[in-house]
Formats: structure tokens, sequence, C-alpha cells
């Protein structure tokens, strides 16, 4: 039940954020429609920084996950050791 509750926390904010970049785009195009160039751009800056702080936490999740699969964390990270060394 705890894994539950915490899985639903995330995907609400990460929803909650993804709401906030649309509508931050839909403002900026408004704004620049009517001609506010310099409001327009804020507001798409904004929502550009939004989703790219969606994707960085998807991309960052994901590889928790993967960690956190793995008993043995130490196997997965010599091979590319090994590599790096000339070995």
């Amino acid at each position: 039940m705890v894994a539950l509750a915490a899985v639903i926390s995330g995907i609400g904010t990460m929803l909650a954020v993804a709401v906030k970049a649309g509508v931050l785009l839909y403002r900026g195009r408004l704004k620049l429609s009517l001609g506010d160039v310099q409001g327009g751009s804020r507001y798409l800056v904004e929502a550009l920084s939004a989703a790219l702080g969606i994707g960085a936490s998807v991309i960052l999740g994901i590889d928790v996950l993967r960690a956190l699969r793995r008993r043995d964390v130490t196997r997965r990270i010599r091979p590319a050791a090994r590599r790096t060394r000339g070995y």
C-alpha cells in the first residue's frame, strides 16, 4: 500500500507540472498573438523549462528504477570500469 501511495503522489505531481506547462504555453502564444512579444517570450521560456524538468525527472526515475531492480550493482559497474582502464 505504501508503494501505491508513492506512485499516485508522483503521478499527481507530474500531471500538475504538465498542466502548468500547457497553460504557460497557451498564455505565451496568446500574448504573442496580441503583440506582447516580451511577455509572450517569457511565458514560452517558462513552459520550455517546465517541459525540460518533466523530461529530466522521467529519465532520473527510470535510472533509479533500473538501479533498484538489480540486486548486485557492483557487477553492473565493473565491466565499464575495466573497459575504460584498458584491461
